[in-house]
């Protein structure tokens, strides 16, 4: 039996065009990819340290707005209820210590000055008196209030400086950075309590 189904005869002249069943793809090369991966790590490490870095920061600057709080209602409420100025300022300075940052003790600087409530602008720990115009708060640090009727005001501001990661990791020379920020807190006598408050103008005109 002959077979119907046959490929027609090959004529003269004619090439057989040889086809391939998988392409010819490259061939993966494993040294090329090993050499990209040593040159992007230095680029990875440097990239985790920054956003490390940056983690710490953030949780440094909660830690520290905490602390300064912490400072502002002890020192006021120690104040309005009858403490001195120097117990008010001890008190604020034994809040303060009591909330680590990152782990680390702070101190306030408990320095008295030589105007009304023993202060001066640049001090750490200020005292004064606070009175509200509309939806503004005005605290003086000129004026020392009485009980009852007056609201007794404790500004605590604060500067410290966070060191970065990055020169233990990986010798890079970042840092240190510094924190500066700075909390209000108010006692209106007799009844209180000591609350925070955001302040809109500062007035302490001693020399």
């Amino acid at each position: 039996m002959h077979n119907r189904f046959r490929h027609p005869p090959i004529e003269p002249g004619f090439a057989v065009e040889r086809v391939e069943r998988f392409p010819n793809w490259p061939r993966s090369r494993p040294g090329a990819v090993i050499m990209w991966v040593i040159l992007a790590m230095p680029v990875i490490a440097v990239a985790m340290v920054v956003l490390i870095d940056v983690a710490r920061l953030w949780v440094a600057r909660e830690e520290f707005k905490n602390a300064l709080d912490a400072a502002a209602l002890s020192g006021v409420k120690t104040w309005a209820e009858g403490g001195t100025f120097s117990q008010a300022r001890n008190d604020a300075n034994d809040a303060f210590t009591t909330n680590t940052i990152l782990g680390n003790t702070y101190v306030l600087n408990t320095t008295a000055g030589t105007c009304t409530n023993q202060n001066h602008p640049s001090l750490e720990i200020v005292l004064g008196g606070v009175t509200q115009v509309g939806t503004n708060f005005i605290f003086d640090c000129n004026v020392t209030p009485t009980c009852p009727g007056g609201v007794f005001g404790v500004r605590v501001r604060r500067t410290i400086s966070i060191t970065s990661i990055s020169t233990s990791l990986v010798g890079l020379s970042w840092g240190p950075y510094n924190l500066t920020a700075e909390s209000y807190a108010l006692y209106a006598c007799p009844s209180g309590p000591p609350q925070l408050f955001v302040n809109n103008i500062f007035t302490c005109t001693c020399p």
